[in-house]
C-alpha cells in the first residue's frame, strides 16, 4: 500500500524536464546581450549603468520561470558582464546580490498568492515593493561597495553613484518590469517552460 501512495505522489510532482533547461540557457542569452548592451554605457554615463536593462528585468524570472530564471539570470549576467570588462571576482560576487533581488519577489509572489500578470492591486504593490524597492535598495548598496572594492570605479562612486544607482534600478523595475508582467506574463504562463507561483513548485 505505501508503495503505491510513493508511486503515485511521484507522478503528481513534476519534474524538470529538458525545456527548462532550453528555457534557462534562451534566457541566460537574452540577459547577457541585454547586460552587454547596458555596459556599453559604463564609460558615459553613471545614469546610464543604473538604467540597466538587464538588470530591470531578470527580476522577474523567478515570476515566470522559478529556479531556472535565477539560473539563467546569474549565467546571463556573469557572462555579459565578463565581456563587458567587469573583473571575473567582482562578477561573481555580484551574483550573490542577482540571486537576492530575483529571489525576493519570487518568495514574496508565493507567500502573498500573487498573480504574475500583475493585473490586481495586491500583485502589482506586492511586486512594486519586494520587486522594486527593497531589492533594488539592497543591491544597489551592494553592487556599488563592491565595484569599489574592485577598483572598478572611484572611491566617489559609493556615495556620489549609489542614490543614481538605487533610483535607476528602482524606476527601471518598476517600468519595465511591470510591463514585462502586464505584456509577456499571459504568453509565458501558456508556455511549458513556464514554472507556477506556489510553494510546492520551484523547478517545474
Amino acid at each position: 500500500m505505501s508503495e503505491v501512495i510513493v508511486e503515485r505522489t511521484r507522478e503528481t510532482v513534476p519534474t524538470p524536464s529538458t525545456i527548462n533547461i532550453i528555457t534557462c540557457a534562451i534566457w541566460a542569452g537574452i540577459i547577457a546581450v541585454l547586460q552587454v548592451l547596458s555596459m556599453l554605457g559604463f564609460s558615459v554615463s553613471a545614469v546610464i549603468v543604473s538604467l540597466n536593462i538587464a538588470v530591470s528585468l531578470y527580476v522577474v524570472s523567478g515570476l515566470w520561470f522559478g529556479v531556472w530564471g535565477i539560473l539563467g539570470a546569474c549565467i546571463g549576467m556573469i557572462i555579459g558582464n565578463v565581456i563587458g570588462g567587469l573583473p571575473i571576482t567582482i562578477v561573481l560576487l555580484f551574483q550573490i546580490c542577482t540571486i537576492f533581488e530575483i529571489a525576493l519577489p519570487m518568495l514574496a509572489f508565493r507567500f502573498f498568492k500573487c498573480d504574475p500578470r500583475a493585473r490586481d492591486l495586491k500583485s502589482i504593490a506586492v511586486f512594486l515593493i519586494f520587486g522594486a524597492l527593497l531589492n533594488s535598495l539592497i543591491g544597489s548598496f551592494w553592487s556599488s561597495w563592491y565595484v569599489l572594492l574592485g577598483q572598478a570605479a572611484p572611491k566617489f562612486w559609493l556615495v556620489a553613484v549609489f542614490p543614481g544607482w538605487f533610483g535607476g534600478e528602482f524606476i527601471g523595475r518598476a517600468i519595465l518590469g511591470l510591463l514585462a508582467l502586464w505584456v509577456l506574463s499571459p504568453f509565458i504562463m501558456r508556455f511549458r517552460g513556464y514554472v507556477p507561483n506556489t510553494f510546492d513548485r520551484w523547478v517545474a
